[in-house]
């Protein structure tokens, strides 16, 4: 994501039409031009601007014509390096990436011999979140090309919109390689190979967002929001201190980009064991201090559930009965609540309370039909008395798959901040 680049890009993609950095509506072609290209391109810009009641088929017919008219000749023209732009963003629209990636092959060699830098960049922007689909190697090297044009384009314009164009390379940089490293981390089958690569690409990655860092509030991404993600990357690395200290940076900031209760469970995270003492301990801290400051926080929940469900886990059930309870008073989305009642049943058993167990597995059953635990609740409810929690073998699989659920609702509300 590169500024003005950037911003064109996530806009490209969900329409039809308009390029990256030199986008379609509103401009002209050049005077000195082919013809044929101008003509073809004319009309695009025409028809763009019309509705389109087919807009598969509109991107088929104009990524045919522009396929048709431009060659080795007139793509090096400015008219002929932003109509391959064009071609790329279509290609990408109809779900053809592997075109798309070969026209942005063709974009960056048609730029070099034009010696136009810009769309070098726009070019090497595209390559990278294209690379996305391909080998580490190959997603590594797309990196590697992409802040090499931008530095460069950066020392040849001195301004503050090619730094802001910096920031967000390395903002996307960072994430895109994170998200591969990642992916590498959970394989089961890890070879030395994999390990290898596992570090090239994370050293990339914590480079690309200290450097982010090291910009402050340059470019669309808030300082705060760039150290979760340099914190986060650390903490991938296994460098848990040096991630506390980023995530510590932004508790001591005044912002509203990220939930500062999420920035704090993510501190307390790496510093304390979950399921100790100490874990305990620090989360109730921050939820009283939070209830005490009075202040809205969509965390809270988020914070509040995994509170409970470690103190579960832990076999302190009365306490985890309090928080559950306590989550319960607040508004959360069925399936949630049918998982917040789901371990308060396990831990009401758990300290014989059989008849309150089985009304909260009732409650499921009759008031959340719809809810990723109903099954478990019903085999729960059947099971031999003499063996009354033997189907809970399962709970621990159910919850892991309900925080995929619980965590990123809370999240989306400020996604687009972060």
């Amino acid at each position: 994501m590169l500024g003005f680049v950037v911003a064109s890009l996530s806009l490209s993609i969900l329409l039809p039409f308009g390029a990256l950095g030199q986008g379609a509506e509103g401009q002209q072609p050049d005077a000195n031009v082919d013809e044929e290209l101008k003509a073809v391109y004319l009309r695009y810009q025409a028809e763009a601007h019309n509705p389109i009641p087919d807009r598969k088929a509109y991107r088929e017919f104009w990524s045919n014509e522009f396929s048709n008219v431009l060659t080795a000749e007139n793509e090096q023209t400015e008219l002929g390096l932003r109509m391959l732009d064009e071609l790329g963003i279509l290609q990408m629209n109809l779900g053809q990436d592997r075109e798309a990636s070969k026209t942005y092959e063709r974009l960056a060699k048609a730029a070099k011999a034009a010696g136009d830098l810009d769309s070098r960049v726009v070019a090497a922007h595209h390559q990278f979140n294209l690379s996305r689909a391909d080998s580490n190697e190959a997603m590594l090297e797309s990196a590697k090309t992409l802040k090499e044009a931008t530095l460069e384009y950066v020392d040849k314009h001195d301004d503050p919109r090619s730094v802001e164009r910096l920031a967000e390379v390395l903002m996307d940089i960072g994430t895109g390689l994170m998200s591969r490293s990642r992916n590498l981390m959970v394989s089961k089958n890890q070879s030395p190979e994999d390990q290898t690569m596992f570090e090239s690409l994370m050293q990339e990655t914590e480079t690309a967002f200290k450097e982010a860092v090291a910009l402050g509030e340059v470019g669309p991404a808030p300082l705060a929001s760039k150290l979760v993600w340099y914190g986060q990357s650390l903490s991938l690395a296994g460098r848990d201190e040096e991630a506390v200290e980023a995530f510590k940076k932004v508790e001591a900031m005044d912002q509203d980009v990220i939930s500062p209760l999420q920035v704090t469970y993510m501190r307390i995270g790496k510093e304390f064991e979950i399921s100790s003492d100490a874990f305990h301990s620090a989360i109730e801290e921050a939820l009283n201090a939070f209830e005490t400051s009075g202040k809205a926080d969509e965390y809270a929940t988020v914070l509040r559930h995994e509170l409970g469900l470690s103190f579960h886990r832990a076999g302190k059930h009365e306490k985890a009965i309090e928080h559950l309870n306590k989550n319960l008073q607040n508004e959360l989305d069925p399936n949630l609540v049918a998982l917040e009642l789901f371990l308060l049943a396990s831990s009401y058993g758990s300290i014989g309370e059989e008849e309150i167990r089985k009304d909260l597995l009732q409650r499921i059953v009759d008031e959340y039909p719809d809810s990723g635990y109903v099954e478990d609740a019903k085999e729960i409810l059947d099971a031999p008395k003499s063996n009354p929690n033997s189907p809970y073998k399962v709970w621990t699989i159910r919850i892991a798959l309900g925080l995929f659920i619980f965590i990123p609702l809370v999240m989306y509300f400020k996604k687009s901040k972060v």
